[in-house]
């Protein structure tokens, strides 16, 4: 589903994109906002933000078939939960408006190096090219390369600044749970792994696992019936928080757990009667 330049005035909620060939949910531009959206088993990019997309969403999944990308070729491509932009072009990634979604509540499921897995994943959430990103209560498992990467001195800039932020969330990865890549940054001293897990889990309340069993979600890995529900004792039932002045916004509604899916109430029910087909 491609978004161009889509304004506020749309609305977009109760979307399902299953096994697409390429992104699940594609955004140029544009500042629509959405709620209850899932991606399942799609073959490149989960959510994926470019040119200046500055809307709100709330409320997404994304699952991971691991046997299933598109043909990369020699593009040196992968394939990501999340891989936001702000734009292609290495002189403009200061371009205005700047990519700046406000994102809650959201649980994403790599494929965590299954049997099979594609040598074409890549990370839970890719931010790069200049964006900028409030990621907050939601849960990111299973990344393969990395659960978080960061590329390039501006969007690293950011991140240290406190404009973008991945908050009050829980982190899971088969690869580091936190990955800069220096080769994608000029100034190689701005920003590494470990100085991003200090603003992650220091300033931003979110929290690192190495096993993904500790996040206590019911059955997040299989693919073909995938439950995503917190179990008894999971961190996610508790911990949201919407105090940062973008998720004050009336338009988030104001939960207690974190990820996706209400404990009380999941919504993705009558939607994963498709899943598996």
């Amino acid at each position: 589903m491609s978004m161009y330049t889509v304004g506020s005035g749309t609305t977009v909620d109760h979307i399902e994109v299953i096994r697409g060939l390429d992104d699940a949910f594609e955004f140029f531009g544009g500042a629509f906002n959405a709620k209850y959206l899932i991606a399942y088993n799609s073959a490149d990019d989960d959510f994926d933000m470019d040119d200046g997309y500055h809307g709100k969403i709330q409320f997404a999944v994304s699952i991971k078939d691991p046997a299933f990308t598109d043909n990369k070729g020699t593009t040196g491509d992968i394939s990501n939960n999340f891989e936001v932009d702000n734009t292609t072009d290495a002189k403009g990634y200061l371009s205005t408006p700047v990519t700046f979604p406000t994102l809650s509540n959201f649980t994403a499921i790599g494929p965590n190096n299954a049997t099979g897995t594609s040598t074409d994943y890549g990370y839970g959430m890719r931010w790069r090219r200049g964006s900028k990103f409030i990621l907050a209560n939601s849960i990111v498992m299973g990344g393969q390369k990395a659960g978080m990467d960061i590329d390039n001195d501006v969007t690293a800039q950011f991140y240290i600044d406190g404009v973008s932020g991945f908050k009050n969330s829980l982190l899971q990865s088969y690869g580091a749970n936190y990955n800069v890549d220096p080769a994608k940054l000029i100034n190689t001293a701005l920003l590494n792994a470990a100085g991003l897990k200090t603003l992650v889990e220091g300033r931003d309340g979110s929290k690192s696992y190495a096993v993904a069993t500790d996040i206590g979600l019911t059955d997040p890995f299989n693919n073909q019936a995938p439950n995503l529900l917190p179990k008894a004792g999971s961190p996610a039932l508790t911990g949201a928080s919407f105090s940062a002045t973008a998720l004050s916004d009336a338009f988030f509604t104001k939960v207690t757990y974190v990820g996706a899916i209400d404990p009380a109430n999941d919504w993705t029910k009558a939607a994963r009667t498709s899943f598996g087909r």
